[in-house]
């Protein structure tokens, strides 16, 4: 592990309160982006292939983490 970073066991859990309503927004956008590009990209490619499963786990991965920044943002 290198200096500085969190252990293994806390690897992505951050907490919101350091981001501002605009950071979290403009990850939002950009996830959804990325998320469109990905649906789009996942039809041309063929099932069992690596590419095609970790393009739907990133899809999942995607639209879990708009959920939770969603969560986030509410009032």
């Amino acid at each position: 592990m290198e200096r500085g970073q969190p252990p293994p066991h806390r690897i992505g859990v951050v907490s919101t309160a350091m981001y501002t309503p605009e950071e979290l927004s403009e990850a939002l956008r950009s996830i959804v982006s990325t998320l469109h590009k990905c649906e789009k990209a996942i039809e041309k490619l063929s099932p069992g292939t690596p590419q095609h499963t970790l393009t739907r786990r990133r899809i999942e991965a995607f639209r879990i983490a708009i959920a939770l920044i969603e969560r986030e943002m509410e009032p």
